[in-house]
């Protein structure tokens, strides 16, 4: 997984995905739920894992063999090297990069 950011000098803000999805609209509006990586809690021993956060989807996009998830804010997040920063606070860095996303596909709760 990886990403783009208008910030950087990118067209969009982007999360890019091996996954094949619908292009164009279908999704919009829907929500890309991203589960982060392993994070060490800055000045202790703490160790926190399955933190996730969502991100609304403007549109996808596919290019070659990468799907380009369009979301419709600055996910304020940089990948790198096995990493993830976030770029405002608290900006947590989680290691071994990010371990799965979903979709929302209806908006009815599940109990």
């Amino acid at each position: 997984m990886g990403e783009t950011r208008r910030a950087d000098g990118d067209p969009d803000d982007c999360f890019v995905v091996d996954t094949s999805l619908p292009t164009g609209t279908a999704l919009q509006g829907r929500q890309f739920s991203l589960t982060f990586g392993t994070y060490h809690v800055v000045g202790g021993s703490a160790v926190q894992n399955g933190i996730s956060e969502m991100f609304e989807i403007d549109h996808v996009e596919q290019i070659g063999c990468q799907t380009f998830v369009c979301v419709t804010h600055d996910h304020q997040l940089v990948m790198a090297d096995g990493v993830t920063i976030e770029q405002m606070a608290p900006q947590r860095t989680f290691e071994f990069a990010n371990q799965s996303f979903e979709i929302a596909l209806s908006t009815s709760a599940v109990p």
